[in-house]
């Protein structure tokens, strides 16, 4: 009776105990040679194991939990991190954008320019190949409301032109100026 009351757990107690974990137990492996006493020394060593796996189970879990929670933090600063990346390329993206000059409108504006007047001067050399005044006064007249539109077409591409050079030194003044 002295062993019994040196545990925290009644000898019953930790029997109930043992069987809830393993149904297949033999409790006359636990009982003393009298068969009606408990084996003190035999339930707590079975008890104790018991006790030491449910607690090695716990230690597992806790461990996982902390291995699980240290791998989602990770993750969640890794995200923040991408996100953060992401951001940067984008405005470094967006500046880079913003510092390209681009030259598409000049290029136009000069075809806009050089084209009509190459055009011109082609009708008016087929216009001045005629020998017969008459003939080249006709050429000249039935051919001058398209000149005068060639004419014009020049006189825009000028502007064009001019607005895409001034946006480019504006992106350039951006640049020295940054």
């Amino acid at each position: 009776m002295s062993e019994w009351s040196d545990t925290a757990v009644s000898p019953q107690k930790m029997w109930e105990e043992l069987k809830k974990e393993d149904p297949l137990l033999d409790q006359n492996k636990f009982r003393a040679s009298d068969g009606w006493n408990w084996d003190i020394a035999r339930l707590n060593n079975a008890y104790n194991e018991i006790c030491m796996k449910k607690q090695q189970v716990i230690d597992q879990q806790m461990k996982t939990n902390s291995i699980n929670k240290a791998y989602q933090q990770q993750q969640e600063e890794w995200n923040k991190n991408v996100k953060e990346l992401e951001t940067q390329a984008e405005l470094l993206k967006n500046k880079i954008i913003a510092n390209t000059v681009n030259l598409s409108g000049f290029k136009t504006g000069l075809f806009l320019f050089w084209a009509p007047g190459i055009l011109q001067l082609l009708i008016l050399f087929s216009i001045a190949s005629s020998d017969n005044t008459v003939i080249l006064m006709d050429r000249l007249f039935s051919n001058i409301v398209l000149l005068m539109m060639l004419t014009v077409i020049s006189w825009i591409s000028i502007p064009i032109m001019t607005k895409t050079l001034a946006d480019a030194i504006t992106v350039l003044d951006n640049r020295t100026t940054k």
